[in-house]
């Protein structure tokens, strides 16, 4: 039974890895449906300043959030759509309460973190800023370091938002 924990601590899991200001974020991709560049954005009035606006994705109203804002950075200076050349992207995941879309400053990759590769991460501060469970892992090639979004606490901040909205 043992050696079976071992074995599964070894395991790959795919990760959307994505930057927002220079920093790599990564999110199990099991829960992302789709990446693609920013459509039409409807503004909200008296919105949270997180919240983008509403895309419309293939007839589903979906609230979008700035990730940079959301996690208390500036906006992006030159972000898209008032300059095409930007890499800025959405991330739609499917949390389990519903979609959720995100922006972000560029879709890095699909890459798979092996589990004993995660580990804990002792900041508190940035556990509480970036919705952790705790844990960064080093991307294999770049060596870079990637924290890990925790979904749930994700999912509860962002339909805490969308109600707002709404």
């Amino acid at each position: 039974m043992h050696h079976s924990k071992e074995n599964s601590r070894e395991k790959p899991m795919p990760y959307a890895i994505f930057s927002v200001a220079d920093q790599f974020f990564g999110l199990s991709a099991l829960y992302v449906r789709e990446i693609f560049v920013i459509p039409n954005v409807t503004s909200v009035p008296n919105r949270e300043a997180h919240i983008r606006g509403l895309i419309n994705l293939r007839g589903k109203i979906v609230v979008l959030i700035d990730f940079r804002q959301y996690i208390g950075l500036q906006p992006h200076s030159d972000a898209f759509p008032n300059n095409p050349t930007s890499k800025e992207m959405v991330i739609v995941c499917d949390l389990g309460y519903g979609l959720c879309a995100f922006t972000v400053d560029e879709v890095v990759a699909i890459e798979t973190i092996i589990e004993s590769h995660i580990e804990s991460s002792e900041t508190s501060n940035v556990q509480e800023r970036f919705l952790l469970k705790g844990n960064i892992a080093r991307r294999e090639k770049s060596g870079n370091i990637v924290v890990l979004l925790e979904p749930e606490a994700l999912t509860e901040a962002f339909f805490q938002s969308t109600e707002k909205a709404s």
